[in-house]
């Protein structure tokens, strides 16, 4: 499939969760259940090209899902190469394969999440590690 169809429709499915996400949703157990919208910037210095794994981790306990559209940029030879990559509360853990070079990172998180107080950058870890082959 063509890597600017799968990014549209990757970002319209972020679109419509994020306007649906805006509304109050509630449990079987009358608990109130309330979304909201994370954005985080990085930058990734990758030395050795080569094949990463990149998970997700959930590390408050009132958060009841995560959906991260991670957007990694590189500039190749004067032109950006961009790719999306999906995590969310039931696939945490991919593999992606990374050439050496400095990526910039965009996160943006749709949490779910039951309480009064909402979750920040620190509640949710992306990981990106190198797989030793």
């Amino acid at each position: 499939m063509n890597i600017k169809l799968i990014a549209v429709l990757l970002l319209l499915s972020l679109a419509l969760n994020i306007y649906l996400g805006y509304s109050t949703l509630h449990l079987k157990s009358k608990e109130e259940v309330h979304s909201i919208t994370l954005k985080y910037n990085q930058t990734l210095l990758i030395e050795k090209g080569g094949e990463y794994s990149i998970s997700l981790h959930i590390k408050n306990k009132n958060i009841v899902y995560v959906n991260a559209i991670i957007e990694i940029s590189i500039n190749h030879h004067r032109h950006t190469k961009d790719f999306f990559i999906e995590l969310n509360s039931n696939q945490t853990h991919r593999i992606i394969h990374l050439n050496a070079g400095l990526y910039l990172i965009k996160i943006t998180y749709l949490i779910t999440y039951k309480g009064n107080i909402p979750p920040n950058n620190t509640d949710i870890l992306i990981n990106i590690t190198e797989i030793k082959g």
